[in-house]
């Protein structure tokens, strides 16, 4: 199993310190693709009576691993879904000073198999020739990545236009949901009850409209920053991941596809991205 380590100097602290950083801390450069991540403040065990507290809304500032940042308004949230395997519930968002806006769920009755998922609108990004190129590769978007460098305007070091839809989803308890949102692009549980604990196996799979995506790579993050690894759906869509620590797991794939837009009159090289993330908390064994 291929792992990674991220350096301290690159994140900053863990990332429970990084939520608790100032206003700016991890704020994306220019030419950063920012993430976007739904954290809840608390998970809950399967059959708990409890009330639902905050869902956060977070951007970071790179494609490996997440920062808080309030570059996403409340102005720019497209749709929002929180549901549980007693139906749907309510929810609503509101203006956060530090994280442009939180979803807060509210239920006093029983939730298993809850959660929720934000689809943010796409947002217009001019990325420079290298920045693209790099964003394909970290991602894993092979083919999209030799759509890319076979293209004249990538050649040409044209500046290039990025349509980025960011898709996040949270479980909110440790039992996963199977069920699928109305999201474009998602990771979901494949099988009802499965629980989230260490030294287990998820079994996962990755949908876009519903339908089961092939030969799509997905990579898992641990809460800290300093371990992950990536794996390939099979042809049913399905991809196994190992759960080996109890902590905060995040998942993330994305689909790229490139085309052609005319902007003042000059043809210009488009990459329609959308990237997608589960969150889950893998408790003790």
């Amino acid at each position: 199993m291929p792992s990674f380590s991220i350096s301290s100097s690159t994140i900053g602290s863990s990332f429970f310190s990084s939520l608790l950083s100032l206003v700016g801390l991890g704020a994306p450069t220019p030419t950063a693709v920012p993430d976007v991540w739904i954290m809840p403040s608390a998970f809950v065990d399967p059959v708990a009576q409890v009330r639902l507290g905050e869902i956060t809304l977070m951007v970071g500032s790179g494609t490996d691993y997440p920062q808080p940042d309030h570059g996403v308004s409340i102005d720019r949230k497209e749709s929002s879904q929180c549901a549980s395997s007693t139906g749907s519930l309510k929810h609503h968002t509101k203006v956060h000073p530090r994280f442009g806006f939180i979803v807060e769920v509210d239920s006093s009755e029983v939730v298993n198999e809850g959660y929720c998922s934000v689809t943010i609108e796409p947002e217009m990004l001019t990325m420079r020739k290298v920045d693209v190129e790099d964003y394909l590769k970290k991602e894993k978007n092979n083919s999209a990545l030799d759509d890319y460098q076979q293209s004249k305007q990538g050649k040409a070091g044209q500046d290039v236009l990025m349509r980025l839809t960011q898709i996040g989803r949270a479980e909110l308890s440790t039992q996963l949901s199977n069920q699928k949102s109305l999201s474009s692009l998602e990771i979901v549980a494949r099988t009802p009850d499965q629980i989230a604990k260490a030294n287990t196996t998820l079994e996962l799979m990755v949908v876009a409209g519903g339908k089961p995506l092939t030969e799509q790579w997905v990579q898992i993050i641990n809460s800290k920053g300093t371990s992950g690894w990536w794996k390939q759906t099979d042809a049913q869509g399905h991809v196994d991941f190992e759960i080996p620590t109890a902590e905060i797991w995040m998942f993330r794939t994305s689909v790229s596809r490139l085309s052609t837009v005319i902007q003042n009159g000059t043809p210009m090289l488009e990459v329609d991205s959308t990237r997608s993330s589960l969150i889950v908390q893998a408790r003790g064994a």
